[in-house]
């Protein structure tokens, strides 16, 4: 009888631990998930597809960063009929090379069974309609699945566990939060392996990122809301976040505001900041003391702390650990 026990004790705690693996590869799969967005409208998608979707999450390409996306991936390609013919060739080239790979695409593209409708794109893009957001995810997901290798040993000990895997589901919904909040925590600070850093020349050659660079380096900090009257919302988050990934403008976020700095003038923007946003100005003058004292003492949360803290870091260059 002991013996029972203790297998059905130890079936248990394998079972827990596959479902606690599934959930994990769930909140982290964006790892093995690539979107290459053309156009601002692309961007938008991929984003709300980030933050509405978990399951979907996956990194952000642009098209010139193709050779560096792994073969072992599910690449979707959000393409519109506004999106630049020669960035279009060259996803249908590369395609063509990659056969190996999962794809999806929109339906201006030719490359792939997989297809997420353009009407969806703009639908989302321009009315922000649920539905089609979706439907989107939903094809995306799909994809996902078939893409996914299981060998029989891995079938056979997934067959072997669901029994018991049953009884332990309200342990693993238990877990589940805390798991999907440790991730979302680490991937504030630890960037994606992926990531390829754009570079100065490729950020400002569009005219609209060179407006915004401009709009931020005559003065050295600008808010984002100032920002978005530079153009529609959609397409300056899209040139903005270039430029932010080339690393010519940072973003600093105190609260609820967002700050585009640029980070040759960090010190000038400190200034300012601190002359017009009294929180900054609380962290810069509490700056030697430990970053829990000071979010009590400047009434704010840790994150906008240590962004500030980061900040003030450059500027003055010195290492504050």
């Amino acid at each position: 009888m002991k013996m029972a026990r203790d297998i059905i004790a130890i079936s248990m705690l394998i079972a827990i631990a596959i479902l606690l693996t599934t959930a994990i590869f769930n909140v982290i799969g964006f790892s093995n998930r690539i979107y290459i967005a053309f156009d601002s409208c692309g961007y938008e998608v991929a984003k709300a597809l980030n933050t509405l979707y978990p399951e979907a999450r996956g990194e952000i390409f642009f098209p010139w960063q193709l050779n560096s996306i792994s073969r072992e991936t599910v690449v979707v390609v959000l393409a519109t009929n506004i999106s630049s013919a020669s960035d279009v060739e060259t996803i249908l080239s590369w395609a063509k090379a990659h056969r190996d790979l999962a794809y999806i695409s929109t339906d201006v593209l030719n490359i792939s069974k997989y297809k997420v409708r353009v009407d969806d794109i703009w639908l989302y893009c321009i009315y922000k309609d649920d539905e089609a957001i979706k439907r989107i995810a939903e094809e995306i997901l799909n994809v996902s699945v078939s893409g996914s290798k299981l060998n029989i040993e891995e079938a056979y000990i997934l067959v072997a566990v669901v029994g018991v895997a049953t009884a332990s589901i309200s342990l693993l919904q238990l877990f589940k939060e805390k798991i999907e909040e440790f991730f979302n925590r680490v991937r504030i600070f630890i960037p994606p392996i992926l990531r390829i850093k754009i570079s100065r020349e490729e950020a400002l050659n569009h005219p609209l990122r060179k407006t915004i660079y401009d709009a931020v380096a005559s003065i050295g900090v600008m808010r984002y809301a100032d920002l978005l009257k530079l153009g529609s919302k959609a397409s300056v988050e899209w040139h903005l976040w270039i430029l932010l990934r080339s690393g010519i403008l940072v973003e600093l976020k105190v609260g609820r505001k967002r700050y585009i700095v640029d980070i040759s003038k960090a010190s000038k923007a400190l200034d300012i900041l601190a002359q017009i946003d009294e929180k900054v100005k609380c962290i810069i003058e509490n700056v030697e003391k430990s970053p829990k004292i000071v979010t009590e003492l400047c009434n704010t949360d840790i994150r906008s702390v240590y962004s500030v803290l980061e900040l003030y870091s450059k500027a003055s260059g010195i290492d504050l650990q």
